[in-house]
């Protein structure tokens, strides 16, 4: 008699098995439509699968997904995916109730986020920024959410 399995509890409750994710609304990872002359940058399967757990509400999750990321990364992708990170970290401290936490990884997050432009590996980073500003300040009870966007048609 084989032994039964008990899949972890990510698992269990469906993270761990990807789930498509399109680049941006309307898109297909099968069929993307014309931009001009660019292309869609081929984005790593990590980044994409942070972006679906983190506008999930899996915030922990994203952040490990991230994580493979940062470590390969190097300049400015690596302070890119370590205040991502650090955006996520925030948002598992303001699930679980803790301000100060909320506050602390949010500060981190928003220094490293504030050297970089406000696009960056396609997303809006300006709106992260109000988003958990507001967020921050309790002038919205939403999290913010990630979208990725397409490049500019002068490309």
């Amino acid at each position: 008699m084989r032994p039964t399995h008990t899949p972890p509890p990510c698992v269990a409750a469906g993270l761990g098995v990807r789930q498509p994710v399109t680049p941006f609304p309307g898109a297909s990872l099968r069929r993307m439509p014309r931009l001009s002359s660019c292309r869609m940058p081929d984005y790593s399967p990590h980044y994409l699968e942070g972006i679906r757990l983190f506008n999930a509400g899996h915030y922990w999750h994203a952040h490990e997904q991230w994580e493979d990321c940062w470590l390969a990364a190097s300049g400015d992708d690596a302070i890119f995916y370590k205040a991502i990170i650090q955006a996520a970290a925030a948002l598992v401290k303001w699930r679980q109730g803790n301000a100060r936490g909320l506050a602390r990884n949010w500060a981190k997050s928003r220094a490293r986020l504030a050297s970089l432009p406000p696009h960056y590996h396609g997303l809006d980073l300006a709106a992260l920024q109000r988003q958990l500003d507001a967020l921050c300040s309790g002038t919205s009870a939403n999290p913010p959410l990630l979208q990725l966007i397409p490049p500019p048609p002068s490309c």
